[in-house]
């Protein structure tokens, strides 16, 4: 029986994020075994960099993608345009490069002036080692959009998820001939990096013989990458500028530590972010339907199985947190507050909560409460945690996300929500969501 396609690329991509997310913890054992707690926090701020490198195709991916999708269901040619595109994102990775060569020494040293045990000229080739490499993956992405734009999004899933897998068993084997940071950089980065940019090629060559397109299609392009691109920045600033911020203000033994409880607690809600992006297209089906009943079911069960599972983890933590982070960070002997623990849990019980309306009103393409929120939201992230994490110390980059989350997302998403729900019969407690509601304004 043959698998239908959308299930296929379903199931694939809950796999390549499990795997990412495996590779990841694996990661962290291999490092701080092998160079310490102290070596692995240096690691683990490169390589927070990696996120804003995937917007390195200034959004052209996304727009592209969307694009594919438009010309493939009306029967269009599009293999000019991938092209086009392919070249222009190039020339911009070009340029890219040239900037980061001229930024890379300044940028180094203050990004990791709390490692003293690296030299000026390690801290030099440290950095501008691993953000060539992500800077590479990141335009490497569009092949995998380009794929998803065909239909073809399983090996978007299966691909990226081999290439980590490779570069977690390229680091096992380089710690047996180089214990040095700049070898396992090289070794996990640069697959990734390879397969990505030979995927491009390969799409590329295979474009050669398309004829090309007009300049018609190219504002348009344009217009939405540049909604994307601003998009990304925001939610960048919003969920992964926290360890950049740490890195900066706290020394490399507290770096590793908020860095290993994060990734832990990260591997956790991949669960159930997972269990979300199965239910969006099960929501999406409803609401094109105008059928709200079935959606506010789900949204009532899911964040109350949410939270109890993120609560039941939290705990679990708490109570084994020696052991957990023994095996997790061997010999790193890394201290961590059961505070710190109590907010990750919190934090991911606000995320429980936004992160399902959000789902909702993405599965509704209600894409306008989003845009009114991650922007504010992303400046209060980052000046929260400027603020607080020079007096709480871990603490305060947990509570300046949490409470970029509490004055933003957490009630303008429901908000929106509630009031299409509000539309027709409702089977909520009305009373006691208003309640909630005017409870969150009266706090602002």
């Amino acid at each position: 029986m043959k698998i239908p396609r959308h299930l296929l690329i379903a199931a694939t991509g809950w796999g390549s994020r499990i795997v990412g997310a495996v590779v990841q913890i694996a990661l962290i054992r291999v490092i701080v075994r092998t160079l310490g707690a102290d070596q692995y926090a240096a690691f683990a701020v490169l390589y927070a960099l990696s996120t804003w490198f995937l917007l390195a195709d200034l959004g052209l991916g996304f727009s592209l993608q969307n694009a594919l999708s438009e010309r493939k269901a009306h029967g269009k040619a599009y293999g000019g345009l991938i092209r086009k595109v392919i070249s222009v994102v190039f020339g911009i990775l070009s340029l890219e490069l040239v900037v980061l060569a001229a930024l890379s020494n300044s940028a180094a040293n203050r990004l990791l002036y709390q490692f003293p045990f690296l030299s000026s000229q390690s801290k030099w080739i440290l950095f501008f080692t691993a953000c060539c490499l992500l800077l590479i993956a990141g335009v490497g992405q569009l092949s995998y959009k380009i794929w998803y734009g065909e239909q073809k999004g399983y090996l978007s899933n299966i691909i990226p998820a081999l290439s980590q897998l490779i570069g977690l068993g390229a680091v096992c084997a380089t710690i047996h001939f180089s214990r040095s940071m700049e070898s396992i950089i090289v070794a996990y980065l640069l697959p990734p990096a390879v397969v990505g940019f030979a995927c491009l090629t390969k799409l590329w060559l295979r474009t050669a013989e398309e004829q090309p397109d007009g300049d018609k299609w190219w504002p348009p392009l344009l217009r939405k990458a540049a909604g994307f691109g601003a998009f990304g920045v925001a939610g960048a600033f919003v969920l992964q500028v926290d360890l950049i911020i740490v890195s900066q203000f706290l020394p490399p033994r507290q770096i590793a530590t908020y860095a290993v409880i994060s990734r832990i607690f990260s591997f956790v809600f991949l669960i159930y972010s997972s269990a979300l992006l199965a239910l969006w297209p099960v929501c999406s089906e409803h609401l094109a339907r105008n059928n709200w009943a079935p959606v506010q079911r789900y949204v009532r069960y899911y964040i109350i199985i949410g939270s109890l599972f993120v609560a039941a983890f939290t705990l679990l933590i708490a109570a084994e947190k020696k052991t957990i982070v023994s095996v997790v960070a061997p010999g790193g002997a890394l201290e961590v507050p059961l505070g710190s623990i109590l907010l990750f849990g919190a934090l991911y019980l606000v995320r429980v909560w936004t992160d399902t309306f959000a789902m909702v009103l993405q599965s509704k393409s209600m894409l306008l409460p989003l845009w009114i929120s991650t922007p504010i939201q992303a400046l209060l992230s980052v000046l929260f945690q400027i603020l607080l994490i020079p007096r709480l110390g871990l603490s305060g980059a947990i509570l300046g996300v949490i409470g970029s989350f509490l004055l933003t997302a957490s009630w303008i998403l429901p908000v929106f929500v509630f009031k299409s729900f509000g539309r027709m019969r409702t089977t909520w407690p009305e009373k006691v969501m208003e309640n909630e509601i005017i409870g969150l304004h009266s706090d602002l």
